[in-house]
């Protein structure tokens, strides 16, 4: 039977197709036509394809390579890269000796993982074939990842079949892996090796480890369906009066019973399978709920039935299994809520109810429709408390870069001007801004920070400004005062100012300039009495030049513009960090024999820490929970760290009793070097010894100790 897959068939040589592949491909090059009928289909569109997206056919190295905050994210991230790393770990060991090397790959063509023969890898990083690197069509022309995806379907690309020339030494064969439920296209599987290794059975297996990487996602689907139903299970023996819904994590309706169908007027029959965003009732309770992602947080939210005229409560809890978020459960309590003033069928029990309705609940009425849009109650979504903790001597840091900044926070806190802290996320910024105030003339008043990047939108004018008595149905008699009065003689902070509305940056702009405020509903002016600092992890002149931020309110809020540096910058001031969370860690847990080796500190020091000190706290923390002694080495640290670190060379001069040579060693190969040498020194240079102390065979440690120069 034919395959269209297939690059070369049985009666092929392969040598002989080879040469008839490159004359083809020079001809298209200079001519641009192409004789279909010569080559396969599957190659031809892409080709044509390839040309329309300017892709030059002159290529020798893929050009597009995630930077290094993309990559972690996304090996930190990959559900798909911890399904399939067992598979593909097997897979490595099929493979050896064959001088082919596998790829992961994402559903973008974006390298994921990659295992396989040394020497091959090292050649192929040369195409950039790395992890991180883009080989859609759209960035490195025909190759069997991008045309896999493009084709929806296996298929193998053989020699000059690729669109680009640095390719044509390479044989790839490469199948889609598939969403188990949706069918969607969720990554590829690519084996690559030099076209004159070519073997037929590679689409076989390639597609075989697919399937295999398939049934692991669709296992662990139904292992976490289950554990859902088993939730709900539990809770329906509970109490089966309350209407219960659950929710995966890809926002699919799991279960829903009768009692919250027919309060909601949806039928559990059509509605069980769907995703909540085919139901705006659902939608923002699941999501809000789902992005805290913290096992024990509930939040409470109301939307109004129309037909009854009732405010539907609805309590929204995470579910989750060792400490992994599985999804939610939305729970409608028995006993409705009315809206006030308005009867019911319940009697006194309801009466009694409508009084309880939350005061800074804004009830919409969207009229013509059985739902209502959801609004989360302002206390929960601002929780910080109104109070600074961190003043200048609790912020650390030498590096000369990192000590201007804090100079320049400083004088800020001489004088009452605006402040505007600049700084990726993890920086600091609200730490700096905490101490502005607390250093300032207004340290004994209180210190309200806002995350502009959480408030809902229409939240952003009650929470600023208040709102008056009757503004809305359920505002609190008499009113209630916003941010801004409640920091009177004090400091506001505009966390993520970036991510204000421009409706409400101009409302903003406006209380600024004429120092006052008028409670939304009302029409007296209050003045205003506050030392305004904001914040930002984007840089807001470009925002600006975007058109996402208001040039007038930009120019407003940076009278004094402190940019916080990354931890990259600064990296001086890691080991100073690491050792005061460390001090912190043996304080909390009791446990005073806590230390850091040369090793590891090296790692961390080299790492370029995307999420900044933030991340570097976080790293540590997980790292004194998870060792076993007291200890941490650089095999305690977490793997994606290590590895980030391994892909960065140095120059180093390489120092033996033997000889003086230069070489481009990693950290952590360094490191490695060095445990060596100190085991073949400590054995009197008798590597039959130094191996058994070392645990690795003798033909080992000659081998490691060849590569790093040492003989």
């Amino acid at each position: 039977m034919y395959n269209p897959g297939l690059a070369v068939l049985t009666s092929e040589d392969p040598i002989k197709l080879n040469m008839e592949l490159v004359h083809i491909w020079e001809s298209f090059v200079v001519t641009g036509r192409l004789p279909e009928e010569k080559i396969r289909s599957v190659v031809s569109e892409s080709w044509k394809r390839c040309s329309q997206f300017g892709v030059s056919s002159r290529l020798h190295k893929a050009h597009k390579v995630l930077s290094e905050e993309d990559l972690f994210k996304k090996r930190i991230d990959s559900e798909l890269r911890d399904i399939a790393q067992p598979i593909i770990n097997d897979l490595a060991q099929t493979i050896g000796g064959t001088r082919h090397v596998a790829f992961l790959c994402n559903s973008k063509g974006q390298i994921v993982e990659v295992v396989g023969d040394e020497d091959v890898q090292e050649r192929a990083s040369l195409n950039n074939l790395i992890v991180g690197a883009d080989w859609s069509e759209e960035g490195a022309g025909t190759n069997a990842i991008g045309t896999a995806i493009k084709h929806e379907g296996p298929v193998q690309i053989f020699s000059a079949e690729h669109y680009c020339e640095g390719w044509h030494c390479w044989t790839c064969t490469a199948t889609p892996i598939l969403d188990p439920i949706s069918k969607k296209i969720i990554g590829v599987l690519d084996l690559t090796g030099p076209w004159n290794s070519y073997q037929r059975h590679t689409l076989a297996l390639v597609v075989a480890q697919a399937k295999a990487i398939e049934r692991s996602l669709l296992e662990k689907e139904l292992i976490c369906q289950q554990m859902l139903t088993n939730r709900y299970i539990d809770v329906c023996g509970e109490s089966t009066r309350d209407g219960l819904i659950v929710i995966d994590m890809r926002g699919r309706v799991i279960r829903l019973n009768e009692q919250a169908g027919r309060r909601l007027g949806l039928d559990p029959v059509r509605i069980i399978g769907q995703t909540v965003t085919n139901f705006p009732e659902l939608s923002n309770a699941f999501s809000e709920i789902i992005q805290l992602g913290e096992p024990k947080c509930e939040r409470e939210s109301f939307i109004l039935d129309n037909q009854s005229g009732q405010n539907i409560r609805l309590i929204s809890r995470p579910l989750s299994e060792n400490n992994k978020l599985l999804g939610a459960m939305i729970t409608l309590p028995a006993v409705p809520l009315f809206r006030k003033g308005e009867g019911s069928h319940s009697g006194t029990e309801s009466a009694s109810i409508n009084n309880n309705i939350p005061d800074d609940v804004d009830v919409i009425n969207n009229k013509g429709r059985r739902t209502a849009k959801v609004i989360f109650r302002a206390a929960e979504v601002e929780s910080k408390s109104n109070a600074a903790r961190y003043n200048f001597p609790s912020i650390l840091g030498k590096s000369e870069i990192f000590l201007k900044s804090i100079d320049m926070a400083k004088r800020a806190a001489l004088n009452d001007v605006k402040v505007l802290i600049q700084g990726e996320s993890g920086t600091g910024k609200e730490l700096v801004a905490q101490a502005i105030h607390l250093a300032s003339k207004r340290t004994s008043g209180p210190f309200i920070a806002i995350n502009c990047g959480a408030l809902p939108k229409e939240l952003v004018g009650s929470e600023l400004f208040g709102y008056a008595d009757g503004a809305f149905t359920g505002a609190n008699k008499g009113g209630n005062p916003g941010k801004f009065e409640l920091a009177k003689g004090g400091t506001i902070f505009f966390d993520e100012i970036g991510e204000m509305p421009l409706d409400q940056q101009v409302n903003l702009l406006r209380v600024l300039q004429e120092k006052e405020v008028v409670r939304i509903g009302g029409r007296k002016t209050i003045p205003i009495d506050v030392r305004i600092i904001a914040a930002s992890n984007k840089h807001l002149a470009e925002e600006v030049k975007k058109g996402n931020f208001r040039e007038d309110l930009f120019y407003r809020l940076n009278v004094i513009n402190i940019d916080l540096p990354p931890l990259r910058k600064r990296r001086e001031d890691i080991s100073l960090l690491v050792h005061n969370f460390l001090d912190k860690a043996r304080k909390e847990l009791g446990r005073m024999g806590l230390r850091i080796d040369n090793g590891a500190m090296q790692i961390l020091e080299a790492y370029d820490w995307p999420g900044n000190v933030r991340e570097l706290r976080n790293v540590i923390e997980r790292t004194v929970q998870m060792i076993n002694d007291d200890n941490i080495t650089a095999e305690s640290l977490p793997q994606e760290i290590v590895e980030a670190v391994s892909n960065k060379t140095e120059p180093e001069l390489v120092r033996t009793e033997q000889s003086e040579i230069i070489t481009d060693l990693s950290i952590v190969d360094r490191y490695e070097r060095d445990i060596l040498l100190n085991a073949v020194k400590q054995c009197n240079d008798n590597m039959t010894k130094a191996a058994a102390q070392l645990n690795m065979a003798r033909s080992t440690l000659y081998r490691k100790l060849k590569r790093y120069g040492c003989i």
